[in-house]
């Protein structure tokens, strides 16, 4: 399965070139391209308010720091869209596009320190997010990342993890 490869560079707006920022790839189903779509809105305008409507019920979210997955709609849309609010400096750089997914490359700022990362999105035949992966570099930034998200929404988290009365650990 190929890839199809689109560079672009956003605005300090967060805005981009027109084929990537509306996910537009001719790759992607019609459905996931929507999902992409709004996916990129919703990041160049910082708020993942809507990010339940794209996101499958079983989804599942991989952290840069964690082997263990999170698993469902309302634990992936609370860790994704507190790592964007933790976030400075937002922006996306490059796509890779496949029939069942795209991979995202992203640059921004965590507490000062600038990091590379990529979001890998899976999707499923209804165009849902049914698998999110992010990887983050330097390691300094990913440990800085899970521990703003432990500190920002660890309770929340812990809790739709059914264990509530456990500290946080590194996310």
């Amino acid at each position: 399965m190929g890839l199809m490869h689109h560079e672009t560079d956003q605005s300090e707006s967060g805005a981009t070139g027109d084929a990537y920022q509306n996910g537009s790839d001719t790759r992607l189903p019609p459905a996931a391209r929507e999902s992409l779509s709004r996916w990129l809105r919703m990041q160049a305008e910082r708020s993942l308010q809507d990010l339940p409507a794209i996101v499958a019920k079983h989804a599942v979210f991989h952290s840069p720091v964690g082997l263990e997955p999170y698993r469902g709609r309302e634990l992936v849309c609370l860790v994704l869209g507190t790592a964007a609010a933790v976030f400075d400096d937002f922006r996306y750089h490059r796509c890779y596009y496949s029939p069942s997914g795209a991979v995202l490359e992203f640059s921004a700022r965590i507490r000062g320190q600038q990091l590379r990362g990529v979001h890998m999105i899976a999707f499923d035949a209804a165009g849902k997010i049914v698998e999110v992966e992010k990887m983050v570099r330097p390691s300094a930034a990913a440990v800085m990342l899970g521990n703003a998200i432990g500190e920002k929404s660890g309770p929340q988290i812990r809790a739709l993890r059914g264990n509530a009365d456990q500290p946080i650990r590194q996310l």
